[in-house]
């Protein structure tokens, strides 16, 4: 079945990036990654994909968060949302009002974003 999120709310770019991100994620085998390190890597991998895509900080709800947007649509891959399953999720920016952008963070743990460059490799 195609849904309607396929057929209306994603273009086909969006989901081909989606796709990849999930089989990045897949290769992590380090437990005590966060969503911070972890979409950076991401970001890192999937550049020269298109479409665009910023690194955001900020919260999701009340957990301090950090996700991914594209540029073009404001719609959000987020790599690691904090307590949903599936782990990987492209959402409709319109549908994205529990994403509050905040100051970029300063306390990126470079060794973990390392450790999860060479999971991807």
């Amino acid at each position: 079945m195609i849904t309607y999120a396929e057929r209306v709310c994603f273009p086909q770019a969006e989901i081909a990036t989606w796709t990849r991100a999930c089989d990045l994620v897949r290769r992590v085998e380090f437990d005590g990654c966060r969503c911070h390190e972890l979409a950076r890597a991401v970001l890192l991998a999937l550049t020269g994909d298109l479409p665009t895509l910023l690194i955001q900080d900020g919260k999701v709800g009340f957990v301090e968060h950090t996700w991914l947007r594209f540029t073009a649509t404001g719609n959000v891959l987020d790599v690691y949302r904090p307590g949903v399953l599936p782990g990987v999720l492209l959402v409709d920016g319109m549908l994205a009002g529990d994403y509050k952008i905040g100051a970029v963070r300063n306390d990126i743990r470079q060794e973990d974003f390392l450790r999860i460059l060479r999971d991807f490799e």
